[in-house]
């Protein structure tokens, strides 16, 4: 028959809640899955960069490579104290000495000598 006042008013309170309850729950997983996918992406990046590296490399050289060659030019007047030298040809050898890397060398090596 005819529900009394009270139970009238629970039953669509009871109702709306089930609705914002709803509502709060897919709100809560989406922020979760927001905040979920923006560091589960950067975890996977910072391992990747954590990663080490499929290629090996050398820090130290694996051997020498050596190249000879000469420099040809004239003998400019006033170079040489002798003058029988001025206007004559010549040439200098270059010995150029570069280390090198059989796997590639590995990045931070300073490239400059050792004393």
């Amino acid at each position: 028959m005819h529900t009394t006042p009270e139970s009238h008013e629970r039953a669509p309170g009871r109702c709306a809640r089930r609705r914002t309850s709803g509502a709060r729950m897919r709100w809560l997983l989406l922020c979760v899955c927001l905040i979920a996918g923006t560091f589960g992406s950067e975890t996977a990046s910072m391992a990747a960069a954590t990663k080490p590296s499929a290629r090996p490399c050398d820090a130290a050289p694996t051997g020498v490579d050596t190249r000879n060659h000469f420099l040809r030019f004239r003998v400019p007047r006033g170079l040489m104290p002798d003058p029988q030298f001025d206007g004559r040809p010549a040439r200098i050898q270059v010995h150029r000495v570069r280390p090198v890397y059989a796997n590639g060398k590995c990045p931070g090596v300073a490239n400059r000598a050792r004393y």
